[in-house]
């Protein structure tokens, strides 16, 4: 059966939330979630609903070939309640604008869905903007192979058996005890953030796992406690030491960067896809892969063997490391004399990535 776009809205049991039509304005960023006990064909409705969205649609193309459909989409994501998908309607004209929900009702009806409702699902950011506010953290950074399941299983480790909540595209998702990987799997791998806050209020420690195919991880404690933090990071970097590429824990004035996986200096070259080679910068403890001690020309001195290739490298005490400390300085200038041949520089970046290509 044919919908034309834009469609009626509604069809059946086939519902749209008012909210949605209220937040599709001018350049708004909106989330779209589908609600149904047919969790397979909506997924399926969502992806299509997607694919056209990203540029397969013809009824998104004018007559002179110019795009008129939205900024970005992003990943279909598998909420435990259905499928959700983001969406930067950028300058679309109205009339494709507020058809988005009808076109996706019209698409639901093809795939045989019977019963679901559209709705903007909750949003639980702001109940975590407090952790940016605490002082002192300790953060661990970690780079590894993607599509292994191993940043679960590290974040696992670091939650244990707090009670832990999850947030995914800024939507609560109820993590019970000890399942984190079996809830959150579907939705790493779905190529977008998995954030993990655990602790009762004020939360104090947080997990950050990113999809994307990029094997990417965060760990945070902030607040009381952050040395004993970066000591336990410490000790579950060196556990999960052969599976990774490379990891980073020192210690940050607050907790302000806690929802991001990336490098941090925006004075050094990004070089996440190097990081079997390079590091971003000196840092409290540091695992080396055996590309970062090729190019050191063996392991640096004070480093220890941790297996599989791997060595740990260790400078100064947590505290040292706090960017208040009189010793701040020093220990982060011994740090970089021992990795200079590692740290991520301009000329680094490019001669890596023309070697490699």
């Amino acid at each position: 059966r044919s919908h034309p776009w834009p469609a009626d809205e509604g069809e059946g049991t086939l519902t749209v939330s008012p909210e949605v039509g209220a937040a599709l304005l001018p350049d708004a960023t909106i989330t779209l979630q589908v609600r149904s006990p047919a969790p397979a064909p909506a997924r399926a409705a969502v992806e299509a609903f997607a694919d056209g969205l990203r540029g397969r649609d013809p009824g998104l193309v004018d007559a002179s070939g110019a795009w008129l459909g939205p900024k970005y989409v992003g990943p279909v994501v598998p909420l435990p309640d259905g499928p959700a998908l983001t969406i930067d309607v950028g300058q679309m004209p109205s009339v494709l604008r507020d058809g988005l929900p009808a076109r996706l009702v019209g698409l639901l009806a093809d795939a045989g869905v019977e019963a679901a409702e559209i709705v903007i699902p909750p949003n639980d950011l702001a109940r975590y903007v407090g952790l940016r506010s605490l002082r002192s953290a300790a953060r661990a950074l970690v780079r590894g192979p993607a599509c292994q399941g191993w940043q679960l299983a590290v974040a696992q480790e670091w939650i244990g058996a707090v009670p832990a909540r999850g947030l995914v595209l800024s939507t609560p998702v109820e993590v019970p005890a000890g399942e984190l990987t079996a809830t959150l799997a579907p939705m790493l791998a779905a190529e977008t953030t998995v954030i993990v806050i655990a602790g009762a209020d004020p939360v104090e420690s947080a997990v950050a796992a990113e999809g994307f195919g990029r094997g990417e991880l965060a760990l945070m404690h902030a607040g009381p406690g952050w040395a004993a933090g970066m000591r336990r990071q410490r000790d579950l970097a060196r556990r999960f030491a052969g599976r990774v590429d490379w990891t980073g824990v020192t210690a940050e004035a607050d907790a302000e960067r806690l929802l991001t996986t990336g490098w941090w200096d925006p004075a050094r070259p990004s070089a996440e896809w190097l990081a079997d080679a390079l590091v971003p910068d000196a840092m409290w403890f540091q695992v080396l892969s055996p590309g970062h001690v090729d190019r050191l020309g063996g392991p640096p001195e004070g480093a220890e063997n941790l297996g599989e290739g791997r060595h740990g490298l260790t400078v100064g005490d947590p505290e040292q490391w706090l960017p208040t400390h009189p010793d701040s300085a020093t220990v982060r200038a011994r740090a970089r004399a021992l990795l200079a041949g590692c740290l991520s520089t301009p000329a680094a970046v490019a001669e890596l990535n023309r070697a490699r290509r």
